[in-house]
């Protein structure tokens, strides 16, 4: 008789973690599963020259246009990672967090633009508490203030947000 609230419990548990495994089963493995080369380049406006190119990062992926690119972390604590990397980065950004609509609770965007001449400048936009959250980068063209490239980051975050689970 003992052995009946255990099975109940054991079916509990399984219908309960289902459904999220499931919606993670959903979920690209890989962030350049997310968007194609032409698809970011109709977003951006800007001509991709070769195949994005992805790879591990961070307990994620992320993907690399020619243009700017798509992390997707997956881990539980992805929102932290993704917070850690920012602050991390903070000697390079020239904008506070600032808020964007459309993209969920928490969602906000940040300029970057490195003292480096030789190294890209743009906006982040950052998307979901995790898992997963999803940084997109697009860079502005040179001569452009990197808040320039909000615009076509924002066109690649709604596009990539609809693909998720």
């Amino acid at each position: 008789m003992t052995r009946r609230p255990v099975r109940l419990a054991a079916v509990a548990v399984i219908c309960l973690v289902g459904p999220l495994s499931g919606a993670m089963a959903q979920m690209p493995a890989d962030a350049c599963g997310l968007m194609s080369r032409d698809e970011f380049q109709a977003l951006t406006g800007r001509t991709e020259y070769g195949d994005p190119t992805g790879m591990p990062w961070s307990g994620g992926t992320v993907c690399g246009f020619d243009n700017g690119q798509i992390i997707l972390l997956t881990q539980a604590d992805s929102a932290q990672v993704m917070d850690r990397f920012l602050a991390n980065a903070e000697k390079d950004l020239v904008s506070p967090r600032t808020p964007v609509d459309g993209l969920g609770e928490g969602a906000f965007s940040v300029s970057f633009d490195p003292e480096n001449p030789y190294q890209d400048h743009g906006v982040f936009v950052v998307f979901g508490a995790g898992p997963p959250t999803v940084a997109v980068t697009v860079y502005a063209e040179d001569g452009e203030p990197a808040e320039a490239a909000l615009a076509p980051a924002m066109a690649v975050s709604e596009a990539v947000s609809a693909k998720l689970p």
